[in-house]
C-alpha cells in the first residue's frame, strides 16, 4: 500500500477513535484491517450509545465528512451503521 492510502486509513482510524472517546460512552472498540481481493478494508466497531441521525456540527469541524471526502478521492467507500447498541464504521479503499 502506498503512503497516501496508508495515511488516509490512519487518519480515518484516528477520527473514529476520537469520536468513540468523545461521544460513544463505549466500553469496547474492535478494529479490523484486512484485504479482500483488490480492496483494503478497515472496520471500527464500538458498543456505545450509537450516533444521532441529525448532528449539530461545529462550523470548523470536518470530522467524518472530511474522512468520507478523503476516502472518496481514492475511489473508496465509507459506511456507517449505528443503533442504540453501538456504531460500526467501514472504510474500503482499492489497492
Amino acid at each position: 500500500m502506498d503512503d497516501g492510502r496508508a495515511t488516509v486509513l490512519f487518519r480515518a482510524l484516528q477520527e473514529a477513535l476520537t469520536n468513540v472517546i468523545r461521544h460513544a460512552q463505549a466500553t469496547m472498540v474492535k478494529i479490523e484491517l484486512y484485504r479482500d481481493d483488490s480492496l483494503v478494508i478497515m472496520r471500527v466497531a464500538d458498543n456505545g450509545v450509537g450516533m444521532p441521525k441529525v448532528r449539530n456540527r461545529k462550523d470548523k469541524s470536518f470530522g467524518l465528512a472530511g474522512i468520507r471526502e478523503r476516502i472518496g478521492m481514492l475511489g473508496g467507500d465509507f459506511t456507517i451503521n449505528t443503533c442504540s447498541e453501538g456504531t460500526t464504521l467501514k472504510f474500503s479503499i482499492p489497492l
